[in-house]
């Protein structure tokens, strides 16, 4: 009987950016001469395999094509940390936004997102935004945004604001420290 020659699997190398990894793509390669549109889908992540049926090169000639494995790689994002499906930003809030509540705009990769935030927030606390994480790649949905506040001291401080610094300190007469000893 005729036996075709076997055909193998390849595996390659490919990086996409961030927001890619978030929205998905469609990328061109080229493999033989031959241009194949490779769909990057949305919620992919570092070691991910994107497989391509039929899209590697032909081992010998009249022989068949195996698949293309493609081994992701995501570049880092310079202030969105992912953990697995989850997405954490850590986001400067001033000390009367801190201390008196606001209600500010959050970076998101659906757009900005307004949050409350309520009066006496400690710096270092969480709020969760449910479903404004990852894409997932299996199942559907998305994980969950995770907002971490951080209070930004002011620096260069005025001849007015730092006497309102010094009457602050003289009518708050509690020491957070005492339980120390």
């Amino acid at each position: 009987g005729f036996r075709q020659p076997r055909s193998e699997d390849v595996q390659a190398p490919i990086e996409v950016s961030f927001e890619e990894a978030y929205h998905g793509s469609t990328r061109t390669l080229t493999v033989d001469g031959r241009r194949l549109e490779v769909k990057i889908p949305a919620g992919v992540d570092t070691g991910s395999r994107v497989r391509v049926a039929g899209g590697a090169p032909r081992a010998r000639p009249g022989g068949g094509r195996g698949d293309l494995y493609l081994m992701v790689t995501v570049h880092p994002h310079p202030f969105f940390e992912r953990k697995g499906d989850d997405l954490y930003v850590e986001l400067p809030l001033t000390v009367p936004e801190a201390a008196l509540g606001a209600g500010i705009k959050v970076p998101t990769f659906k757009g900005k997102v307004s949050m409350k935030i309520p009066p006496e927030t400690s710096s270092g606390k969480t709020f969760r935004l449910p479903g404004y994480g990852m894409p997932r790649l299996k199942g559907g949905g998305s994980g969950d945004q995770y907002v971490k506040v951080k209070v930004a001291l002011p620096t260069g401080l005025s001849d007015r604001e730092r006497k309102l610094f010094e009457e602050l300190r003289q009518l708050r007469t509690d020491n957070p420290r005492a339980h120390l000893g």
